[in-house]
């Protein structure tokens, strides 16, 4: 893609609620079960307060799920408690720190907690208080608006734009037969698809389907038949997003040069580095024990930051990780100046997928009950359901091909005539955290750890 600087950043999440039971099961609310309707298309603003059946038509080739009448009081609001953007990020930086403890990591916090969110307003009892101490969350009704408000925002304020795209979506899959409570059937309506689980390839075939498109062809495949097997529920959430530098590199500065993953280890693996020097945004956090520096995209809206830590080795980066939380994340973007910056960053393209590890990080965090057959209480959505399955797939492709965009809409910040002062650098050719990160809504959409060179 000519043009863009960070080519694509695809995430894909499925969450995959089994029975414990072979039953299939009535509403909870007492509904007759589900009917053929056509499927409501995602939905283009957030959802109205007190109207949670909103359905637009769309293709009738697929078979949907009926529409009962809402039962408001299924999605209490708690006044004292709200979903917001630092519940996500602490929820974000704990998953990180788990997934960290190895090689290289690139994952969507906003991802994983939008489909973790919808599951959490099935759940009940201790179910639900582990998952809303784990996603900052305190009413399911807040959780609800805040999470359509947040995907329909970012869909909608990047369309059209050529050097940036923003695209933020989840449904709901259920099987074809199998009635949950008709509010959550209602509320969740413009998410929701019924499918055959029973036929897996065909199943497996329309939900990967779904990931082709919305990731644009670069993740093609999230579940595979054999994780279907006893499939009642499937949630699933992506977002995709490239875009170019508000300022591009220039390809003919990037070179080739060691990276030092270990101070104590020599290292000769090399790997291209690009290379800018202008006037960044940059400042130094005593609080993460790291410098840290602002990559603005075209918008000026969404920014790559850069976690640079002060002390070489794992030691130090071990010690930014664990520093790392909402607090003292949102004290170091305050605390950033513009100042003449020699940059060099890795050219890199990274993959991640994460199942049995997402699995046991999730665990480490306190969930433990959402995945225990005995003692997982999805009652909310249907009785005897638990969560099988949680997966996640991402990939990043960061560069410097093309120009500077031809339609900026922010200021450059340009040198001042004063800044003939030697260049500070800032130099990633060890081991930093990344992140990519909305300036509008406050929501980290990805972060990553480069520890070592990515193998090709």
């Amino acid at each position: 893609m000519r043009g863009l600087t960070v080519n694509a950043l695809v995430v894909m999440v499925v969450v995959t609620l089994s029975s414990s039971s072979s039953a299939i099961v009535d509403d909870i609310t007492g509904a007759t079960g589900p009917a053929t309707q056509p499927e409501p298309e995602r939905r283009s603003s957030p959802l109205p307060t007190g109207s949670p059946n909103h359905s637009p038509s769309r293709p009738a080739a697929l078979d949907t799920i009926s529409q009962p009448l809402p039962r408001p009081n299924c999605l209490p609001t708690n006044v004292d408690g709200r979903a917001d953007a630092e519940g996500m990020t602490g929820f974000g930086m704990n998953v990180f720190r788990e997934l960290a403890r190895e090689g290289n990591v690139f994952f969507s916090p906003f991802n994983l907690w939008s489909a973790l969110a919808l599951t959490y307003l099935g759940a009940e009892g201790q179910t639900s208080r582990q998952m809303g101490r784990l996603l900052g969350l305190h009413g399911k009704k807040n959780t609800l608006d805040y999470l359509t408000a947040v995907e329909d925002e970012l869909s909608s304020r990047f369309d059209g734009h050529h050097n940036l795209s923003l695209e933020a979506a989840s449904k709901v899959y259920i099987n074809k037969g199998f009635a949950i409570n008709s509010c959550l059937h209602a509320s969740l309506s413009s998410r929701l698809q019924t499918i055959d689980f029973t036929k897996l390839t065909q199943a497996a075939s329309i939900i990967n389907h779904y990931v082709n498109q919305t990731t644009r062809g670069l993740i093609k495949n999230i579940v595979s038949e054999d994780q279907l097997a006893e499939t009642q529920m499937a949630l699933v959430s992506a977002i995709y997003f490239y875009g170019s530098w508000e300022t591009a590199f220039n390809p003919l500065l990037t070179t080739e040069e060691v990276f030092h993953s270990d101070p104590s280890v020599r290292s000769t693996e090399k790997i291209k580095m690009m290379s800018m020097q202008r006037s960044f945004m940059l400042g130094q956090s005593s609080e993460l024990g790291a410098r840290v520096l602002r990559l603005p995209y075209t918008t000026g809206t969404v920014s790559m930051y850069l976690l640079l830590p002060d002390e070489e080795g794992p030691r130090g980066f071990d010690a930014t990780l664990r520093a790392l939380n909402p607090k003292s994340l949102q004290g170091a973007l305050r605390g950033l100046r513009e100042t003449l910056v020699h940059v060099r960053l890795p050219k890199f393209k990274m993959e991640g997928e994460y199942i049995d590890n997402l699995e046991q990080a999730l665990r480490n965090l306190g969930t433990t009950d959402m995945f225990d057959r005995a003692l997982a209480d999805f009652s909310s959505f249907s009785p005897a359901l638990y969560l099988s399955t949680v997966a996640h797939k991402a990939y990043v492709d960061v560069s410097e091909e093309g120009t500077e965009a031809a339609a900026v809409t922010v200021v450059l910040l340009d040198v001042r005539s004063s800044a003939r002062a030697e260049a500070q650098p800032f130099y990633c050719n060890r081991p930093f955290i990344f992140l990519i990160y909305d300036e509008d809504t406050k929501v980290v959409l990805f972060v990553g750890a480069y520890k070592t060179p990515p193998k090709a």
